[in-house]
């Protein structure tokens, strides 16, 4: 089935912490209100900004639980998932029929990997709202990490049915799509979110997803256009390129890309291991024996993940020799 949404989903919110810093930081403004910067925040990936704002607000409106599942929300963004529990069942205390609040909490127990609870909490907010779109997802979400895609896509398409302007309801079909190789339909829900909502795109990084989906697709123009965006946006994207080209036989593109990524990251093994295989592509042995020896140091020190395309390291050392 390939890698599932759970591991997508971590990733983004990993990679949510580390960019978030790229962004133009959001100025309070005499026509915003709290609450409405306290959302900007958020949309624009300025979680501790958004965080000083929640907090001001739940000391000012203690009894609102929309406020307390909000802050929770930045909570799992800022990877404090216990604080993010604590938030959603506060919101229950004060509102225990609140959809939303199980719905998220659905999620968090999703995120941590325990399925049944998350399945509990995801049917409590259905049967208090039976079309509420995010707990529809995420227990389309819940059943595919579990193995059971058959279950999963009736709840994927009724959240998309209860909402259909909510780019990331797009994106999480997307994923499961692009997790069982089905990228045409997976680059359909990717570009029907990147036309909802393009900012979210680039923010939650669905264009790495995207562009995979295209490469495997082999729409090899229009990924390098998504590589050219997501540079636009300061994300370094030389190694996405690199994959691109090489998908493409364009072995002196790639190869340019690969070691101009490689000049920033040194001890990447998916990129090494790529130049590895360009030389030897090009039938320049002795520098593609250079790379897989180099690649092989890298996966043995790091106990990096080593790319399916790579052999095991002795058979390298064979191949080197003959």
């Amino acid at each position: 089935m390939g890698v599932a949404p759970l591991a997508f989903i971590k990733s983004i919110l990993l990679a949510n912490l580390l960019i978030y810093a790229y962004f133009i930081c959001a100025q309070f403004t005499a026509t915003d209100t709290l609450e409405g910067y306290a959302k900007r925040c958020v949309h624009e990936g300025l979680y501790e900004r958004a965080l000083q704002a929640y907090n001001q607000l739940i000391n000012t409106h203690p009894h609102r639980p929309e406020l307390w599942i909000e802050r929770g929300n930045v909570y799992i963004y800022l990877f404090q998932f216990q604080k993010a529990l604590q938030n959603y069942q506060s919101a229950l205390y004060l509102d225990s029929l609140h959809a939303t609040a199980y719905a998220y909490m659905g999620e968090y127990y999703y995120l941590m990997q325990h399925s049944n609870l998350a399945h509990k909490m995801l049917d409590k907010a259905l049967s208090i709202q039976p079309g509420h779109s995010y707990a529809l997802t995420h227990k389309g979400l819940v059943y595919f990490e579990s193995g059971e895609p058959e279950k999963a896509y009736p709840f994927l398409n009724a959240a998309i049915q209860a909402d259909s302007q909510n780019a990331m309801l797009y994106y999480n079909r997307g994923y499961c799509h692009f997790a069982e190789k089905k990228y045409t339909l997976a680059i359909q829900d990717f570009e029907k979110g990147l036309v909802l909502n393009p900012n979210r795109f680039f923010l939650e990084r669905i264009y790495e997803y995207y562009v995979e989906a295209l490469m495997m697709n082999f729409q090899h123009n229009k990924a390098l256009q998504i590589c050219d965006s997501a540079t636009a946006h300061r994300f370094d994207f030389d190694n996405r390129k690199a994959n691109v080209y090489f998908h493409a036989q364009q072995l002196d593109s790639a190869l340019f890309y690969a070691q101009r990524y490689l000049n920033l990251y040194k001890n990447d093994l998916q990129m090494t291991t790529l130049i590895a295989d360009i030389y030897w592509m090009k039938e320049a042995k002795d520098m593609s024996c250079i790379y897989y020896k180099r690649a092989c140091k890298i996966s043995r020190s790091t106990s990096t993940y080593i790319p399916e395309r790579m052999m095991p390291c002795d058979e390298y050392v064979k191949k080197c020799k003959k």
